[in-house]
């Protein structure tokens, strides 16, 4: 009913827009053919012609309103100066500052890289005569605080000085040289997830790597990522569950250099003395030997007995180091704790297939021998063999100092130490040396206390 009123009423308009005065009720009367809907006489012809088209129609402007802005609604008229309007090459640059105003900045503006084939000096002042402050080694990076006549002034690590710009890669060159000299890392951004032998869903199940812990990247593929968990796991994780970037390393301080030289030189001095008192017990041996030898060619029945105190010692000396290469003790937590602080200052030094040296580079179980051993405590060699020496425990309940071990399929290989707060200090590989990590930065597989 209201769609009809509506359409009568634009058709009468239309009709009374373009009939004289007098004329109107006549004119209407002679086009319309009538139809009666509730109450309206109106011709249907009309309605439909008006319902095709409902557009309003803007009134003309007159001469009057034509002629004087104001009077068609202008509240001010300004006048523009030509020399007000920007040229053609004034609105090209203005574009091209929007667009580079626009353009994303890439992460690693700001940062710097050595381009060295060793390392690059840090200085206190930018000038080669200035004192060495560090060094910056071959793909370290820095973060850019100011430049000035070729030198720039950089903050790396607990080093802040200046670098020669002449060593330096900034810029688009930084992700291009990274690519050539500096590692990569996968971040994983899933709950947990999951290392398989080869890059395919099918494949086996190697371990399970939880959430934020980073892993070198050994090649990249489209959906799959190569990478390496410990020296005893590499494997495959879905490219959709990790972040890939770089790991630049920081430049070294004179401070943390010396540091590093005087534990060298420690460790050395430790081993030196190893071998001293290996070569003390070797050498009183031989002599005890001989001894019972010489003593044995007296009499048959003097032979004998000491043939029987030979042998008896013998037992007890084998029954000694066989004690001692599994010398456990009872520790309370201050013991403990002493452990797991000798540790962890090791973090960073070098991983080294078959070493036991924590400075120059050792591999996982002879870190953990080490360890025991500048405690007094000794035990086995090899992880296979350390996971049957103390005592088992639940993982729920493992203690700072205890250990925790890892199988490469169906034997262990991998050890590391555990150091409270869900974490662990082990040595990985070579890439990444001794570190702290997740306590499930894979999947462990039993746990040992050594101490009690």
């Amino acid at each position: 009913m209201r769609f009809l009123k509506t359409k009568a009423s634009f058709a009468l308009m239309a009709v009374a827009a373009c009939l004289g005065a007098g004329t109107v009720q006549a004119h209407a009367e002679s086009i319309f053919s009538t139809t009666a809907v509730a109450g309206f006489s109106l011709s249907m012809d009309d309605i439909v012609n008006v319902a095709e088209d409902q557009s309003p129609v803007e009134p003309e402007e007159t001469t009057e309103q034509q002629q004087d802005p104001l009077a068609a609604g202008a509240t001010e008229v300004k006048t523009v100066d030509e020399k007000d309007i920007p040229s053609t090459e004034d609105q090209e640059k203005a574009k091209k500052e929007a667009a580079e105003e626009k353009k994303e900045t890439s992460k690693y503006d700001g940062i710097v890289l050595a381009k060295v084939n060793n390392y690059l000096n840090v200085r206190k002042h930018p000038t080669e005569e200035a004192k060495v402050v560090g060094k910056l080694y071959k793909g370290a990076a820095g973060t850019i605080l100011k430049q000035k006549n070729g030198w720039t002034k950089i903050e790396s690590g607990e080093v802040t000085g200046w670098v020669k710009d002449e060593f330096l890669v900034t810029g688009e060159e930084v992700e291009t040289y990274a690519n050539k000299v500096c590692k990569k890392v996968a971040t994983v951004t899933a709950q947990t997830l999951r290392v398989r032998e080869k890059a395919t869903q099918k494949a086996k199940i190697l371990t399970l790597v939880p959430e934020g812990e980073d892993y070198k990247v050994l090649k990249e593929g489209k959906n799959w990522v190569a990478i390496k968990v410990d020296q005893d796991v590499k494997g495959y994780v879905s490219k959709e569950y990790v972040d890939i970037d770089f790991q630049f390393d920081d430049a070294v301080s004179r401070e943390e250099e010396k540091k590093a030289e005087e534990a060298a030189a420690r460790e050395l001095e430790r081993q030196a003395e190893e071998q001293r008192q290996q070569a003390e017990a070797e050498s009183a041996s031989s002599s005890s030997s001989t001894s019972n030898t010489s003593s044995s060619s007296n009499s048959s029945n003097t032979s004998s007995s000491s043939s029987s105190s030979s042998s008896s010692s013998s037992n007890s000396s084998s029954g000694s180091s066989s004690s001692s290469d599994k010398s456990y003790s009872s520790a309370g937590s201050t013991t403990r704790q002493n452990i797991v602080n000798f540790a962890v200052q090791f973090v960073g030094n070098p991983y080294v297939y078959g070493g036991t040296s924590l400075t120059n580079g050792t591999d996982c179980s002879g870190f953990t021998q080490s360890v025991y051993r500048n405690f007094g405590i000794s035990i086995s060699r090899t992880s296979r063999e350390q996971a049957t020496n103390g005592r088992s425990v639940s993982l729920s309940d493992v203690q700072p100092g205890d250990l925790i071990f890892y199988k490469n399929g169906s034997s262990i290989g991998h050890v590391a130490l555990y150091i409270g707060n869900g974490q662990v200090v082990h040595a990985s590989s070579p890439e990444s040396g001794i570190k702290i990590s997740n306590m499930y930065y894979r999947t462990p597989y039993c746990a040992r206390s050594i101490l009690g």
